[in-house]
């Protein structure tokens, strides 16, 4: 007889051997990798058509994005960086790519000075979002880390474009996805 499990094992399952995969990763590679984001994240159109961009703050095992962040920002578009407030997830512009000017937030994350300004959630001018997963599959299907604030916060803005970013250690053919998983518009591998 089969045990099938849930897919809240299933994840826990998963965001583990993605993170065993990932503490793997040569580091140098990784670097390496990351210089090219600009250049790759210049050909997606819907970053080209934006001028508004939500990038998230890494953690360890995520890609560093300080010189994506500076390219955001050389590039003139207005650069914001999320923010938990409650069990939501927001947004405040980040305008001079210093990590020095980021103070603690919720779980020791830092996130802008709360005076920094809020985005205001409009369609226009066009944003996009950079939403950070564990794991992806290449037509947008996202495992995040199991709190939800992502995929709550898209919910809210179903209008808005999104990529993911992500390593090819990070890709999967399928994802335990549920239906509160919000998929991705797409996902740029490096």
């Amino acid at each position: 007889m089969r045990i099938h499990s849930s897919p809240a094992v299933e994840k826990a399952a998963l965001r583990r051997e993605i993170l065993n995969a990932l503490a793997s990763v040569d580091r140098e590679r990784v670097r390496r990798r990351v210089r090219e984001l600009p250049d790759r994240l210049a050909e997606n159109d819907a970053y080209r058509r934006s001028q508004r961009v939500l990038v998230y703050l890494p953690m360890a095992e995520e890609l560093p994005l300080l010189e994506l962040w500076q390219s955001v920002i050389g590039s003139g578009r207005r650069l914001y960086l999320p923010a938990i407030a409650g069990r939501e997830l927001i947004f405040r512009e980040w305008g001079d790519a210093d990590p020095a000017s980021l103070v603690p937030g919720a779980f020791g994350i830092p996130v802008p000075a709360e005076e920094c300004e809020p985005w205001d959630g409009r369609p226009v001018p066009p944003s996009l979002a950079i939403v950070p997963g564990l794991g992806f599959t290449e037509n947008g299907g996202r495992l995040g880390r199991g709190g939800g604030y992502y995929d709550r916060f898209l919910l809210q803005y179903k209008w808005l474009p999104t990529l993911g970013i992500c390593l090819r250690e990070q890709i999967r053919e399928n994802l335990p996805l549920e239906s509160h998983d919000v998929g991705l518009d797409g996902v740029i591998i490096c």
